[in-house]
């Protein structure tokens, strides 16, 4: 098959074109409305100062591409995913591309593979390729040189279909010799085929693998499609919304202590924003239903540029696709401590930006030759249905294009011809000449050539190997001669030994990771690690604390503690140390008050909650008596920063650990007498966190401590705020016994926390009576406390009747019930109220009242648990866990839904503007640099509060940092999932949602 040839004139367009961003003056060559054909293609982008882009390849000799592999022989490999997004059925390919006129671009394609369902990733391995395609890893090989692989081997099963930018996908060969993928699919259980082993879920993390020893587990954080490393190895990841971030700590280290349940594992490295402006050029830009205009939205394919044939400042960027506007966009990286930072190459533009919709990059390529290779999907729609209006749906579009797809080299401007393809050698390469691509510039190079040397176990190449590693003026070649040693099994502790004190930090950080695999066999490698404590360079110490987490010896621990203490302030230093298994948390924590609970800033307080979660997840009562004893002093307000902090992590870990039962009851009375300190607010907040975990206390003690807060409730002398505090400890006890007083408390005179927090404690009791009373205070309460009431209202059909009544006379406004709540009313399940409700309020979203209506069906049919599962990991699982696991954490864990009834579900599922979920009220947050994010809050602390975004991240934002912050009044979660889910399925969804 012939593609149009993409040689000279493309080159010739590309130079005169983009000079300095202008325009093309051959107007043959110029397309002026999308779809546009490959040859005038090019006339559509703009690209930064300094580079070139060309035509590499284009349909018909490829379609639908997403990702590329080139191999030592200089063959290029495709995958072709024309199923995306939802088509199965074996459409999928692997192109092998060649030139066969020898002018460096390809011009003939051939079938490597065929019948992939979805293939999403490719990596050549051995004499053949590996080739992600859910549920499957393959691989596939050629043994008769024909250009088609007649060997088909699953290596690995068991990754979960579902979302299909979630499932695994792009392979990549890493710097310590395992096999990396992008993963997010949580119910997926992978194992090597026809080898017994553990049955045990992935999770939502992204996964590492060695085929020839079986072995696989999981990363410590996800990427969606697509993921990087930089040149040592640290691995860099992107999301739908994050378009860049860094996974610092390994999932090995935060494993072996199993109370870390919430330990975190990226860093939000962006100092733009993890949601951040673009500048598309699109002419006609199509964005559909939940596009963030102007904003990331789509990011994928993140490329951390280390092919050495750019200009100096281009090494370690980063390259992200942004389908959804057109472009791909850059970011410089920097060390920054710990972690890292990304930085905007340009302002106010992009490096890359196409005036054509239909460019749709979603990934790059480094080759051989130091160029940049962009794969261009080219598709006039780039979103999955669940994210399209139902006018682009029947419009019949959503595979236009998928005819079409292009692969672009962009490179320094003057280049010239690629002229690798077909014309390497390095497969019949002497090892000893390998060795020495070890520190090529180029990581093509670098890479290909130890896995050569890996794949070959070729013993001779140790000697030149140590050498290299010795005396290599390149820190990646002194690195890669390291790990390919120890892929070797030829790694000496000696030359580990040696390389613990090379000049650079990079190559310390890397071989203090290989001294950690001879610690418990080689003393002298210990030593030598204890006396790298005063390390210059952050990331050498973070790795330092980190390995000697493995040790359990009197030296280590006495060089863990001071490495930790000496940078208390590093909450990744914190992780370090917190993740050694065998910790005394009572010890710590005594530590702590010696040393840090009169310094109040943001990293004591972080270490303080931390070590109260541990405390709170392992629920020893002697540990949680130590820290509740160590509260004696709390009538001092220079203590409440850290006694806050440390209750807020005792709740935190309270809530996510086992039932603590009644071992821990005796905790109730002091915190319970800390929930009513004048003057401490934000302690008295943490301690109805832990009450509301344990309980309320009872007995005499507890009788006294409720007669107290009645007391503060009642004194109209008492601060406002401490009165509100003090009706939520009587509503923890039981409102019923404080009708009386709560019902007083809602007057003119009260001020309006006292009000609004005694009507949101009259909704705990039953009886249309509250109701009455509340409707006969109406007119006399303000809009904040009407708002509180109406809660109350609303808690049971009696009252709601009443309010309902009470908007049809008039003497309750249709406004005062909330949209959301309106919603609620409208589909009740009562009938008469239901209707009452319609005719009362109106009915702003008939269409999706009448989609729940018919999907009413499913509580009829006999659902499928295991079919539900299916439906449950296409369409729930990118946003939701169930049981804490089988998918990402941003919304609410679904089992938590199993006892709701049908109607309620299907309200959940398909109007779910209706009511958003208590604490996962969207937040849209300004800091004080501008830059934004969106999130649900997970916590908050005096000092600081943590937002989660859809893809799982979470971030920490100083509250001296916030600008400004301001509730989303619609819910993350799409309406039109009953485009994607039948009656039948919806009904195979609630039977598996109810059977967890």
């Amino acid at each position: 098959m012939k593609s149009i040839h993409p040689g000279s004139l493309n080159l010739f367009a590309a130079i005169l074109c983009f000079g300095i961003f202008s325009s093309c003056s051959e107007s043959s060559l110029i397309c002026e409305t999308s779809p546009c054909e490959p040859d005038k293609a090019i006339s559509t982008f703009e690209i930064a100062e300094g580079f070139q882009i060309e035509l590499f390849a284009s349909e018909p000799l490829i379609q639908d591409p997403v990702g590329l592999d080139v191999d030592e022989m200089g063959r290029i490999y495709v995958v072709q995913d024309p199923g995306y997004p939802e088509k199965l059925g074996g459409y999928g390919t692997i192109r092998l591309l060649e030139d066969t006129t020898g002018d460096g671009f390809p011009d003939q394609s051939t079938i490597f593979a065929d019948s992939l369902q979805a293939p999403r990733g490719v990596m050549r391995w051995k004499q053949g390729i590996l080739v992600t395609d859910a549920p499957d890893i393959i691989y596939f090989e050629d043994t008769t040189g024909d250009g088609k692989a007649d060997l088909k081997q699953v290596i690995m099963s068991g990754f979960a279909r579902g979302n299909p930018q979630l499932g695994i996908n792009t392979p990549k060969y890493g710097l310590d010799n395992w096999i990396y993928a992008a993963h997010r699919m949580g119910s997926s259980r992978p194992y090597f085929k026809d080898q017994p082993g553990e049955d045990r879920l992935a999770g939502s993390s992204n996964i590492r693998f060695r085929p020839d020893s079986f072995e696989w587990e999981s990363t410590s954080s996800a990427s969606q499609f697509g993921h990087t490393f930089d040149a040592f190895g640290r691995p860099l990841y992107a999301a739908w919304n994050n378009h860049v971030y860094q996974e610092v700590i390994d999932s090995k280290y935060l494993r072996r202590n199993p109370d870390l349940l919430v330990a975190p594992s990226t860093a939000n490295i962006s100092d733009h924003g993890s949601v951040t402006d673009v500048f598309p050029i699109t002419k006609d830009p199509r964005h559909e239903l939940f596009t963030l205009e102007g904003t990331t939205t789509a990011t994928c394919g993140i490329k951390c540029y280390l092919g050495g044939a750019f200009p100096p400042e281009y090494h370690g960027v980063t390259f992200v696709a942004e389908p959804a506007h057109n472009l791909v966009h850059a970011d410089r990286i920097i060390e920054d401590g710990t972690t890292l930072t990304a930085q905007r190459m340009h302002e106010d533009r992009e490096f890359l930006a196409s005036t054509d919709r239909w460019f749709r990059p979603v990934n790059s390529y480094i080759g051989p030759d130091g160029a940049l290779y962009v794969i261009d999907y080219y598709r006039e729609v780039i979103e999955q249905p669940r994210f399209l209006s139902e006018e682009v749906l029947e419009a019949g579009i959503l595979y236009d294009g998928s005819d079409r797809g292009r692969i672009y080299r962009i490179t320094a401007k003057g280049t010239e011809s690629p002229s690798w393809p077909g014309q390497l050698n390095l497969g019949e390469t002497e090892s000893s000449e390998l060795v020495k691509y070890l520190e090529h510039e180029n990581i093509w190079w670098r890479r290909t050539a130890q896995r050569l040397l890996v794949d070959r176990r070729d013993v001779t190449s140790a000697e030149p190997l140590e050498q290299l590693a010795i005396s290599s003026t390149l820190p990646e070649g002194r690195s890669h001669a390291l790990w390919t040693l120890n892929g070797l099994d030829a790694l000496t502790p000696s030359l580990i030994g040696n390389m613990l004190s090379d000049s650079s930090p990079r190559v310390r950080e890397q071989a203090i990771r290989l001294a950690e695999l001879h610690l418990h066999d080689n003393t002298s490698l210990a030593a030598q690690l204890f006396e790298m404590e005063n390390d210059s360079d952050p990331r050498v110490r973070f790795q330092l604390l980190a390995t000697l987490g493995e040790l359990d010896t009197d030296e280590a621990r006495r060089v863990r503690e001071n490495l930790l203490y000496e940078h208390i302030d590093d909450e990744w230093m914190q992780m370090a140390a917190l993740s050694a298994p065998g910790l005394n948390y009572s010890s710590l924590f005594d530590e702590a008050l010696s040393r840090f609970s009169n310094q109040e800033n943001n990293g004591h307080q972080t270490y303080f909650e931390r070590l109260g979660m541990l405390i709170g997840v392992r629920q020893s009562p002697e540990e949680v008596r130590f820290l509740i004893d160590s509260l004696s002093d709390f009538e001092s307000s220079e203590n409440s920063w850290w006694q806050a902090a440390s209750l807020n992590g005792l709740a935190d870990g309270l809530r996510r650990g086992d039932d603590p039962g009644d071992s821990i009851y005796f905790v109730r009375e002091t915190v319970a007498a800390i929930s009513l300190l004048p003057d401490e607010s934000t302690l008295r907040s943490a301690a109805r966190q832990v009450l509301a975990v344990v309980g309320a206390p009872d007995g005499d003690a507890g009788d006294l401590i409720f007669r107290q807060a009645e007391e503060i409730a009642s004194d109209r002398n008492e601060d406002a705020d401490l009165r509100r505090d003090a009706i939520g400890l009587l509503e923890l006890a039981g409102s019923n016994h404080y009708e009386n007083l709560l019902t007083e408390l809602i007057h003119p005179r009260e001020p309006a926390p006292v009000q609004e927090a005694a009507a949101r404690a009259l909704r705990h009791i039953d009886g249309g009576h509250i109701g009455e009373f509340l409707l006969s205070q109406w007119n006399r309460m303000t809009p904040s406390v009407q708002s509180a009431a109406m809660e109350a209202l609303l808690e049971d059909d009696e009252r709601i009747a009443l309010v309902l009544d009470a908007v049809e006379q008039g003497s309750v406004q249709r406004s005062a019930v909330s949209p959301a709540q309106t919603n609620r009313l409208m589909l009740h399940s009562d009938n008469e109220l239901r209707l009452n409700a319609q005719n009362l309020l109106g009915l702003p979203d008939v269409p999706r009242s009448e989609v729940v209506a018919r999907y009413m069906e499913a509580e009829d049919l006999e659902g499928n648990p295991d079919r539900g599962r299916a439906v449950y990991e296409r369409a729930c699982a990118m946003c939701h866990q169930i049981n804490g696991e089988d998918g990402v954490p941003f919304g609410p864990d679904l089992a938590g839904s199993r006892s709701s009834d049908t109607e309620s579900l299907l309200v959940s599922i398909l109007m779910p503007n209706s009511e958003i979920a208590a604490g996962y009220q969207q937040w849209n947050v300004v800091q004080s640099d501008g830059s934004t994010l969106q999130g649900t809050i997970v916590s908050e602390s005096p000092g600081s509060v943590t937002f989660r975004n859809p893809a799982g991240q979470e971030t920490t934002i100083s509250r001296g940092n916030i600008e400004s912050m301001e509730a989303m009044q619609e819910s993350a979660m799409p309406e039109g999932l009953e485009q994607q889910i039948s009656v039948k399925e919806m009904a195979d969804l609630i039977s598996f949602i109810k059977n967890q």
